[in-house]
C-alpha cells in the first residue's frame, strides 16, 4: 500500500492558513487588553483576553466559575 503525498501547494496552504489564525488571535487579544472600552476595569488579564479562564473553572474545576466571579468582584470591584 503506497503513502499518500500532500503536494507542497496543500502544505504551503496550511502554513498561510495558521500563520492568519494566529495573527488574528494576537490581534483579538491585543484589542482585548488594550483598546476595548473594558480593558480599564481590574482584574485578571487571562480573563481578560480569552475564555480559557472560563473554561478551566467550569471543566477543570468543574462548574466552579460562578463562585471564582464572586470572588474577584469581592477582590476587585464592589
Amino acid at each position: 500500500m503506497a503513502i499518500a503525498k500532500f503536494p507542497d501547494v496543500t502544505l504551503q496552504r496550511l502554513a498561510v492558513v495558521s500563520i492568519i489564525v494566529c495573527l488574528y488571535a494576537a490581534a483579538m487579544v491585543t484589542h482585548r487588553l488594550f483598546f476595548s472600552p473594558l480593558s480599564k476595569f481590574p482584574g485578571p488579564k487571562l480573563a481578560a483576553a480569552t475564555i480559557l479562564y472560563e473554561v478551566y473553572y467550569d471543566v477543570i474545576k468543574q462548574g466552579q466559575y460562578t463562585f471564582k466571579i464572586k470572588e474577584l468582584h469581592e477582590k476587585y470591584g464592589e
